[in-house]
């Protein structure tokens, strides 16, 4: 959801790394107790149609909050370029942007 996405980013830090050599984000957590924990998020990019762009530089991700009115919903981006994470994302839904990350220790 929006609101969970948000706890994530606020109680986290990001660095871009890879895991078994695909490249990402890994957002380690800070909260006292829990700085053992992380998770990954490939630079997945997003589908058009039948094709894949942006992969291994970008990587937007979906939550299930929709954005009323529209067929938006709410999500976060990495940018591979410019080492940034983002949330806040206002997504079209069409472009399939991927919903959830590929590796995680104990979150």
């Amino acid at each position: 959801t929006k609101e969970e996405a948000s706890e994530l980013f606020k109680n986290c830090t990001y660095q871009r790394t890879s895991l078994n050599g695909v490249p990402g984000f890994k957002l380690t957590s800070n909260v006292p107790g829990y700085t053992d924990k992380w998770i990954f998020f490939p630079l997945a990019g997003y589908r058009d149609g039948t094709e894949i762009k942006e992969h291994h530089n970008y990587g937007w991700y979906l939550t299930s909050s929709k954005i009323s009115q529209t067929i938006n919903a709410w999500g976060f981006s990495f940018d591979r370029y410019y080492n940034h994470a983002a949330y806040g994302l206002n997504a079209h839904r069409i472009f399939a942007c991927s919903i959830r990350a590929a590796s995680c220790a104990g979150f």
